[in-house]
C-alpha cells in the first residue's frame, strides 16, 4: 500500500493489523490508526522515546488536539484523539501517508494527519490539517502532544513572555531547560506555557535526542492564555512536550495546515546531557538547519 506521489526514496509502511510501521535506516516510526492514528513509537533501533499505555492508559505516545482546551474540557476529543482514523490516499502530487477523523462532538472540527517519512534527511515530517466543521466561524490553533518517559532532559530557545509557571522551568544562555524529577511533581503533575524562539523543541532521554521543529509563532499570534506557543506537561511517570500552531479565524468548511517535522539522533560519545550544557543546543541548531 503506497499514496499518490509517493517515490522509492520513501518507505512503504509494514501494516501490523491497526499499527503502520515506517523503518527507515536505523529509525522506525509507528503510527497506531485504531487510536486517534497516535504516534506510538519513534527511535533508533530498538529504544522507543515514546511512552506506552502501560505508563498511562489514557495519555501515552504523540497525539493532536485543537487550542484553546478550555472550549472542550476534559478529557480529550475521542473522536480527535483515540477513536480510529481511516486511511485515506494523500491527494495527487503529495507525497506521504494521510489518515483522517471524524467530526468531534465537543470540538467540532475534524483532523487529518500526513506521515511523510523524509529518508534522505533521517527526518519525519507531519502534516495536520483542522477543519472547522461547525455552522460558524471558529477559531483554533493546531497543538502536538507528545509523551516521553520520565527523568528526561527538556530544552527549547527563550522567547517573550512566560504564561503558566506552575511547572519549574530554567532560563540559562536564552535557553529554557526542564530536567524532569519524578519524585518532585506533587498530585496530578504541573504545567509551563509560554513563547518560545527559533522553531524547535528538543527533549534527551538516556543517549537519544528528539527534536521537533515547526514555524515560530508570534506573540500576537498565539491562541488566548493559558495556552501559548510552548507547553511542558510534567506528571510521575511522563512529560508532555507539546509546540502550538498559529491560532486561525476559520469560517465553516475552511482549514489550516501546520507542519511539525520530527528528528532522531544519538548523541556522540563526549556530549553530555546535562542542564545548561551549550554543546547540546549547538548539536539540536545544527541538526534543525
Amino acid at each position: 500500500m503506497s499514496a499518490a506521489g509517493s517515490t522509492a526514496a520513501e518507505p512503504t509502511p509494514q501494516i501490523r493489523g491497526d499499527l503502520y510501521d515506517f523503518t527507515f535506516g536505523r529509525r522506525h516510526f509507528v503510527v497506531d490508526s485504531a487510536h486517534g492514528a497516535r504516534i506510538t513509537r519513534f527511535g533508533l533501533d530498538d529504544a522507543n522515546l515514546l511512552t506506552g499505555p502501560e505508563v498511562d492508559m489514557l495519555n501515552y505516545g504523540s497525539t493532536f488536539w485543537p487550542s484553546p482546551q478550555e472550549r472542550w474540557g476534559w478529557p480529550p476529543v475521542p473522536e480527535l484523539d483515540s477513536e480510529a482514523y481511516e486511511f485515506v490516499e494523500a491527494p495527487a502530487g503529495v507525497s506521504g501517508f494521510q489518515f483522517e477523523s471524524r467530526t468531534g462532538m465537543r470540538a467540532k472540527v475534524s483532523v487529518s494527519k500526513l506521515i511523510h517519512p523524509q529518508v534522505r534527511e533521517d527526518t519525519v515530517e507531519i502534516t495536520y490539517s483542522l477543519t472547522n466543521e461547525d455552522t460558524a466561524q471558529a477559531s483554533w490553533a493546531p497543538w502536538e502532544i507528545t509523551r516521553v518517559p520520565a527523568s528526561g532532559l527538556s530544552f527549547f530557545p527563550t522567547g517573550e513572555r512566560t504564561v503558566n509557571t506552575a511547572l519549574s522551568v530554567v532560563e540559562q544562555g536564552g535557553i529554557s531547560w526542564y530536567l524532569h524529577d519524578p519524585s518532585k511533581i506533587s498530585g496530578d503533575g504541573q504545567k509551563f506555557t509560554g513563547d518560545g524562539a527559533e522553531g524547535w523543541l528538543a527533549h534527551v532521554a538516556g543517549r537519544n535526542l528528539l527534536v521537533k521543529t515547526f514555524t515560530d509563532v508570534p506573540v500576537d499570534a498565539q491562541a488566548p492564555a493559558p495556552e501559548a506557543e510552548i507547553a511542558l506537561y510534567a506528571a510521575r511517570g511522563y512529560v508532555e512536550i507539546e509546540p502550538q500552531g498559529p491560532y486561525t479565524a476559520l469560517m465553516p468548511g475552511a482549514s489550516l495546515s501546520w507542519k511539525v517535522r520530527w528528528i532522531v539522533a544519538e548523541l556522540p560519545a563526549q556530549l553530555s546531557a546535562e542542564l545548561g550544557n551549550q554543546e547540546l543546543v549547538d548539536l539540536v541548531r545544527k541538526l534543525v538547519r
